[in-house]
């Protein structure tokens, strides 16, 4: 039996799009909070720093996993139904996540969030572009911040878990409330999409190089928000829950940036020059967390480098765009194994190489990976100055 109609849930309407911010929000919040409480179930398991990697890995592989089967569920199910169920297994797996006894089962859990967030994220973003020109511009800007909020709550909700002596497996209880709402909105509204273009199309050579520069900018963002806390902690001796919170300055930098990007008169500003002056931004402020002794200096300097990342991947992609304009399906839909790609390997070797130098020296690999970015903003050169319509909601 269909849902009931909405009076207002028609594609375009606010109450339809102000849900999909709520689960927009709820999606970044998961996927950053995965990160944020892989140390405490490192410590609780005692595994390596290479284990604790592989639930970033796993988190990838499973956002993966919904670029290839959710629209064939979405076909044979329905997207309300599809997307009901998605919130219901990032609800029961959270809950995994946050009381498993052993690896495994943490490392399921932990492909199974990126799963359902992967099949929310799609729905999300078909949703928000679906009216085009100013409203879908003025949408996706805004879901560039919402995609912060989240983030920005998970450090402060570990530090509060831990202080009142629940522990950090409180950081999920505001997801699963939400998560709750979620799968009842969608049961009683449903979810308004547009159609899925194609993804097939011949990609030209200066497409995969601003491709491969989204790959690196991408794998610095979720590798400082992975490994941050670890390298306060190591750095300064501070309790781990202390750690997390200094890391909590780098959601901070994300979240002003994202906040500074949706104003018009930074969104006037040519985006190639906001990618350039972002990267060097997270290269010094990657680079003096690196050095900073004292947790309030590594939470500064890890707010410059969240603020230097923070719009690199929405402008990016909307400057990498249009060089594949001849096929721009398949452009936007590589966009996706980009993401994908980078969250899978980035934190793992990040980890790997941790187990065999130090997580300090491992660190080092993030400002390479900018500086390598900012050397191939260059092909940039040739693609035409991007307009916001063409940004894409991000996490």
């Amino acid at each position: 039996m269909p849902p009931p109609p909405d009076p207002a849930a028609g594609a375009g309407t606010p109450p339809a799009v102000h849900r999909a911010y709520r689960d927009l929000g709820i999606v970044g919040y998961l996927l950053y909070g995965v990160g944020a409480v892989s140390p405490f179930i490192r410590d609780a398991l005692h595994l390596s720093d290479t284990q604790t990697g592989l639930h970033s890995s796993l988190l990838a592989v499973g956002v993966l996993g919904a670029g290839v089967v959710a629209d064939r569920l979405d076909h044979r199910a329905g997207p309300s139904r599809v997307h009901a169920v998605s919130a219901l297994l990032a609800a029961l797996a959270v809950a995994l996540l946050a009381w498993a006894p052993a690896l495994a089962f943490t490392l399921a859990a932990a492909a199974l969030v990126g799963l359902s967030c992967g099949v929310l994220l799609g729905h999300v973003n078909d949703l928000l572009g679906s009216a085009g020109g100013t409203e879908s511009r003025l949408r996706l800007l805004r879901a560039n911040l919402f995609a912060m909020v989240g983030p920005f709550v998970v450090p402060p909700a570990i530090a509060l878990g831990i202080a009142v002596g629940v522990g950090w497996q409180l950081v999920f209880l505001p997801s699963l409330l939400l998560l709750a709402w979620s799968v009842r909105d969608a049961l009683r509204f449903g979810i308004p999409l547009g159609d899925r273009p194609a993804t097939t199309g011949h990609l030209p050579r200066a497409y995969w190089l601003g491709w491969l520069m989204l790959v690196l900018v991408i794998s610095v963002e979720f590798s400082s928000a992975f490994w941050g806390s670890t390298l306060v902690q190591r750095r300064t001796g501070v309790p781990l829950g202390d750690a997390a919170l200094a890391a909590g300055g780098f959601f901070a930098g994300m979240l002003l940036g994202r906040g500074a990007l949706s104003l018009e008169r930074i969104g006037s500003i040519d985006p190639r020059r906001l990618v350039r002056g972002g990267l060097v931004l997270a290269i010094i402020g990657s680079l003096a967390a690196w050095a900073a002794g004292d947790p309030i200096l590594a939470a500064a300097a890890l707010f410059v480098t969240g603020l230097g990342v923070s719009g690199q991947y929405p402008l990016g992609a909307s400057l990498t765009l249009p060089l594949g304009a001849a096929a721009p399906a398949a452009a936007a839909a590589r966009l996706t194994l980009a993401s994908g790609l980078a969250v899978l390997v980035a934190p793992l070797v990040l980890g790997a190489t941790a187990d065999l130098v130090g997580v300090e020296r491992a660190w080092l690999l993030i400002p390479a990976l900018a500086l390598l970015a900012l050397l191939l903003t260059g092909v940039l050169a040739r693609a035409p100055a991007a307009t916001p319509d063409a940004m894409p909601a991000a996490v």
